[in-house]
């Protein structure tokens, strides 16, 4: 008899909604017209792109014309790093991120440093994964054009103080860009409050379809396209559009907004979750707990162990979790998050994650908690 599945890795990506697959359905059958066509199946397509335009813009209050829609998150970030300049400066130094960013922000800074001939240089974080804006100064004086910070961190759920750090980088003239992908859908946005110039979004971390992202620029703030050929996004990015995929992201958006209050209740649920493994797994602890934190991560270290094993050792069991971000999961190094927090290879190779969404349960949690102490007692003795 096959296992139960119990589904503990929603940063990684989250369940279709039901509601989003209805949506899309139409515009993968017969709703099949290319939204720059002029005819009436080109016209439907067309206003159900920008539908869906208006709800992802409204998840964050932005003005529908400030989103513009990519194949995914990983996209948006590399085209906002490589493009995203001030119309009176567009020639600016190179983009500067934090040491904790998702690889679609390091990759793209490192290489655009490397082209020019500049060594490596990040915002530092602390021994909790914030950045502190007093630091800033510093890190400013080879006058970036941009600075990339994410909303709050994939692995580790800490949310970012980018109040200060927009504050002190408009003072100082930069642009600044958060990578929201975990963030949004989970906690209020607002762009307009926050007076930042770009922020990247993915559908599939909201019950969205894969292979759609957006990013929101604020109007009047330049972005160059990557690619080209093609008059779509208003010339920003080429390309006919994945209708159905955007349809399925703006439903998802709708759904985010309507639901933002309930995750309060899984912030409950995590910390009860936390609590009863550190009291019940000796030589364990909680990273980032001690900051703010998004209230569906948790991501928790056992000493002496490696946290592959342990992801392997529940997948056995029929629970999936993580051990870091999706699209590092084969690699053998340690998570550069936790080693920018000051954590050794053996602390940062040591450590799970553990995200929940809306319809993890008690029962789920608890399952969790029965079977993962003897988990770690066994490998610790291996």
């Amino acid at each position: 008899m096959p296992l139960q599945s119990i589904y503990l890795d929603h940063s990684a990506t989250t369940p279709l909604h039901s509601e989003v697959l209805e949506s899309m359905m139409p515009f993968l059958a017969d709703q099949h017209g290319n939204p720059g066509s002029l005819h009436r199946a080109g016209r439907v397509a067309r206003k159900a792109v920008e539908q869906a335009r208006s709800q992802v813009a409204s998840l964050i209050h932005a003005e529908p014309r400030e989103i513009l829609f990519t194949g995914s998150g990983t996209e948006a970030n590399n085209l906002i790093l490589t493009g995203l300049h001030s119309p009176s400066e567009p020639q600016r130094s190179l983009p500067l991120c934090s040491a904790i960013e998702h690889h679609s922000v390091l990759d793209p800074t490192r290489n655009a440093r490397a082209k020019q001939q500049q060594s490596e240089a990040f915002l530092p974080v602390n021994s909790i994964g914030l950045i502190e804006p007093e630091a800033l100064a510093e890190a400013f004086s080879s006058k970036p054009r941009l600075v990339s910070v994410m909303f709050a961190n994939n692995e580790i759920g800490t949310i970012q103080p980018l109040d200060a750090i927009i504050e002190r980088s408009h003072q100082a003239g930069i642009l600044v860009h958060t990578d929201a992908v975990q963030a949004v859908g989970k906690i209020p946005i607002d762009v307009r409050h926050l007076a930042i110039d770009a922020l990247t979004i993915s559908a599939h971390k909201i019950h969205g379809p894969k292979g759609i992202g957006a990013c929101f620029v604020k109007h009047g703030v330049g972005i160059r396209p990557m690619m080209r050929g093609g008059a779509q996004e208003n010339g920003r990015r080429a390309g006919t559009e994945n209708v159905a995929g955007i349809v399925g992201f703006g439903t998802a958006a709708a759904l985010a907004s309507r639901q933002l209050h309930d995750w309060r209740h899984v912030a409950t649920l995590r910390d009860q979750l936390e609590s009863t493994l550190i009291n019940s797994i000796p030589r364990s602890w909680i990273n980032g707990a001690q900051g703010p934190r998004l209230p569906h991560i948790s991501n928790i270290a056992f000493r002496g162990i490696e946290g592959e094993p342990v992801m392997l050792a529940l997948d056995a069991e029929g629970i999936a979790v993580g051990t870091g971000a999706a699209c590092s999961s084969g690699s053998l190094d340690p998570s550069h998050v936790l080693l920018a927090m000051g954590q050794s290879y053996e602390e940062a190779h040591a450590a799970i994650r553990i995200s929940l969404s809306q319809n993890t349960s008690e029962e789920e949690l608890q399952s969790l908690c029965h079977k993962l102490p003897p988990i770690i007692e066994r490998l610790r003795t291996v």
